[in-house]
């Protein structure tokens, strides 16, 4: 006789509604953009009642700090994924890249450019913005710091080029798309920025190989 399936909790119908409402507020930020994003079209989108979406969030403005947070969880497992382990060939700084570009150049990341944007001209939410934005800066390097899948050389250079690599990450996401760039343009943009990441782990293994030698003749 097959086990009966394991009843869910209220928790767990609470995570799984709002995990819907952020998926569908996500997908609708980045297909229409903030200015006609509503709780209506979310909650539509969603397939449940706007009642419900107040229910779980309070309001639409709760409901994207949520989207905030669910992107910044995406980013995290992403970090913590890196891996300096060459394979097929693949340098490290284009591997490092490509897997970076998952995230910053899929279409989910058009839901944080709409926030920022949406928010911009509002002081009180655009002070809760940067707030979020530098504590996950902040998390994302403490993900960089506790890799056991990358170098001690992969780890300072990325602690060291973090601001400079994401930076550039927006920077080529908003030439490409909101610019109509071809996929030519892209592939030159993100194959320079990988070139700059090689040249500068090339340096640093370099470093620590020095350093470690010299403590190895002490």
């Amino acid at each position: 006789m097959e086990p009966r399936e394991k009843r869910r909790t209220q928790a767990d119908r609470t995570n799984a509604a709002q995990a819907i409402l952020i998926e569908a507020a996500i997908a609708e930020l980045s297909m229409r953009g903030y200015a006609k994003v509503t709780t209506a079209s979310i909650a539509s989108r969603a397939r449940v009642t706007t009642g419900s979406l107040h229910y779980h969030f309070g309001n639409k403005d709760g409901l994207l700090m949520a989207v905030l947070d669910q992107l910044t969880k995406d980013a995290l497992a992403m970090f913590q994924k890196l891996d300096d382990r060459t394979k097929d060939g693949i340098s490290v700084g284009d591997a490092l890249v490509g897997t970076l570009w998952s995230l910053y150049g899929s279409y989910r990341y058009w839901a944080v450019w709409e926030i920022n944007m949406g928010f911009r001209s509002q002081p009180e939410k655009h002070k809760a913005l940067v707030e979020h934005r530098l504590a996950t800066h902040k998390r994302m390097l403490n993900e960089v710091i506790t890799n056991p899948h990358i170098s001690e050389s992969t780890r300072v250079t990325l602690i060291e080029l973090l601001p400079f690599i994401l930076s550039s990450m927006r920077g080529i996401f908003l030439d490409t798309y909101y610019m109509d760039r071809d996929s030519t343009h892209l592939s030159e943009q993100l194959s320079a920025l990988a070139s700059l990441l090689n040249e500068r782990l090339q340096g640093s293994a370099a470093d620590t190989q020095k350093l470690t030698n010299r403590e190895y003749r002490k």
